[in-house]
């Protein structure tokens, strides 16, 4: 295999995406804007996950199946690639998005409507594909998951009386939050777990934002670790690492 590899030409944008014009450089802003930006895109990071990138990703990877596993035509060959190249360059435009300023649109002509069985989508139609890549998947052996607490919020002296009060306030979360996971709609499901998030938001800051709280910061960070050490003491016992997403 090593004596076959030959190296590849690196990806190049075959298109320019749609830029704002309008977005500002890091310069243009004074410390404290800047910081309450980069906290903003942290938080935009960390709970707003990219369907962008997702849906690119799972396209390409049922095309890729596609064109491997099944007796496609010269000419629908040609088509599986182009629409594949356009898939690589979605995926890219989109992961610099935020940093670059571009507007990234998925045309529905890219839109995957028939899946290989492995990627279980409910709402499309399947075929059983034979890749190797499927193979190897069936034949691995998953190593469990373990939970490692990060020490810069263990090590932090909390005291007993906030890890009682967010223990109850996580398992009030618990309890709100387990209908949501039943709703079908990814958009209502979304808006509700945002509104949800937001509620638990306000408790923390007493305020909408981080930047306009009252509070001291050596507060925030305590409550904060508080917080951590509660769900991750939850967590940890049945290694359910989806039980962290509330810290």
């Amino acid at each position: 295999l090593l004596k076959q590899f030959t190296k590849s030409k690196p990806w190049v944008e075959r298109s320019k995406p749609s830029k704002d014009n309008k977005e500002k450089k890091p310069q243009d802003y004074d410390v404290f804007e800047l910081e309450s930006l980069l906290f903003r895109e942290f938080l935009k990071a960390r709970f707003t996950p990219s369907y962008m990138l997702g849906k690119a990703a799972d396209c390409w990877l049922a095309l890729m199946d596609r064109l491997l596993t099944c007796n496609v035509s010269e000419s629908e060959q040609k088509d599986l690639i182009e629409k594949m190249l356009e898939l690589v360059d979605i995926y890219y435009v989109a992961l610099d998005a935020p940093k670059e300023g571009h507007k990234v649109n998925f045309p529905e002509k890219l839109m995957v409507k028939l899946y290989p069985h492995f990627m279980e989508r409910d709402h499309y139609a399947s075929y059983h594909s034979t890749s190797d890549e499927v193979k190897l998947q069936e034949a691995e052996t998953i190593s469990p998951i373990t939970i490692v607490p990060l020490e810069c919020f263990t090590e932090e002296l909390v005291p007993d009386e906030c890890k009682r009060r967010w223990w109850c306030l996580y398992q009030e979360y618990s309890r709100e939050s387990s209908p949501l996971c039943k709703v079908d709609d990814k958009t209502i499901k979304n808006i509700k777990f945002r509104a949800l998030y937001q509620k638990y938001k306000r408790i923390l800051y007493d305020a909408e934002e981080f930047e306009e709280s009252p509070r001291s910061r050596p507060e925030l960070f305590t409550e904060a670790c508080a917080i951590y050490q509660v769900v991750h003491k939850l967590a940890m016992p049945r290694n359910k690492i989806s039980k962290c997403g509330f810290a």
